[in-house]
């Protein structure tokens, strides 16, 4: 059973353009006040603003676990070069075999 994405989970869906953001007004021009398209216009840049300020806080968390990643692998090969190359192990018990079975259909 597969489910069906929502509008964020649809890559390049957010870049589609509507009616308001495009300009277009099902309403006549005539019957709609500059107000109205004002508060509209208002709304949507502060929904926009807030959506660029999470989208920064989240490239930041990235870049900073980004940078302690890089911090812990460099601290591991440090480590590893110091201790120097290490012996293959080897197995000091019998060596053990796959069981096996055979199969009929």
């Amino acid at each position: 059973m597969t489910a069906t994405k929502g509008a964020t989970e649809i890559k390049g869906l957010r870049d589609i353009r509507s009616m308001r953001s495009s300009g277009r007004c099902p309403i006549l021009r005539l019957q709609s006040s500059a107000y109205l398209t004002l508060y509209m216009l208002r709304a949507e840049k502060e929904r926009l603003d807030k959506e660029a300020a999470a989208l920064k806080r989240r490239r930041q968390a990235i870049e900073r676990r980004l940078e302690e990643i890089q911090a812990q692998m460099q601290r591991l090969e440090r480590s590893v070069r110091a201790e120097g190359p290490k012996e293959s192990s080897t197995r000091t018990g019998p060596e053990r075999t796959w069981r096996t079975f055979s199969l009929r259909y």
